[in-house]
């Protein structure tokens, strides 16, 4: 392909891959997110440098490490196989905090 055209392409994929986050679900979101933190990877970038685009990027001001992104590659190449908590789970985890944190007066146990 010829480099321009290619270079018309990366961007355009770029530029669409940016609108569809805007309009994404949270879910959608961390998941792409988790996926080209984990791209950023394996392509070589080092954990510090992916930590700090995060840190520098987070709409929220969250302060990402080095320990984030090792969690963010775990949890993707675990859920390769499948999602470590599923939604049944953490649905009953959920309903008993709430049951039993409520007689707690609201504090988590």
């Amino acid at each position: 392909m010829n480099k321009n055209v290619s270079k018309v392409v990366d961007e355009v994929a770029g530029t669409v891959g940016d609108l569809i986050d805007k309009v994404s679900s949270p879910t959608s979101r961390s998941g792409h997110t988790v996926s080209r933190v984990v791209a950023m990877y394996d392509a070589g970038v080092s954990e510090r440098t992916i930590a700090s685009q995060l840190t520098d990027s987070s709409s929220k001001n969250f302060n990402y490490s080095v320990e984030h992104v090792r969690a963010f590659v775990a949890l993707y190449s675990d859920c390769k196989t499948k999602p470590p908590i599923t939604s049944s789970v953490a649905n009953s985890l959920i309903k008993d905090q709430i049951q039993v944190g409520s007689k707690l007066c609201g504090e988590p146990f």
